[in-house]
């Protein structure tokens, strides 16, 4: 679980970083974002909990949806903040979502 939500934490970053970097809201034809952000504080079998990560999801969650209209013309942002929503299913159920809504644009 650990590796599973660390390669998560990575892919969104990568993602995010990518997309302040390349986006140019100059540009004639926006893009559109696609994100799924995922953070909870409790974790069940753990002996810890992260009093962070929930409201940092939160605030990039926020921060995303502020670009849409502004750098992004819309698109689809998703927050996975629950502890029934972060389970592997219920990650990989958010990416092949996504993924249909993507592939409808193309």
């Amino acid at each position: 679980m650990r590796n599973l939500f660390k390669r998560i934490v990575l892919f969104i970053s990568v993602f995010c970083i990518n997309g302040l970097l390349y986006a140019n809201p100059s540009l004639e034809k926006k893009p559109k974002l696609y994100a799924i952000v995922i953070g909870i504080g409790e974790y069940p079998k753990a002996n810890f909990s992260s009093k962070f990560a929930k409201n940092d999801a939160n605030t990039i969650y926020q921060k995303l949806k502020a670009q849409v209209g502004y750098t992004y013309i819309g698109g689809s942002i998703q927050l996975l903040n629950q502890l029934e929503k972060t389970k592997q299913a219920a990650i990989q159920q958010a990416f092949e979502d996504m993924k249909s809504e993507v592939d409808q644009e193309i």
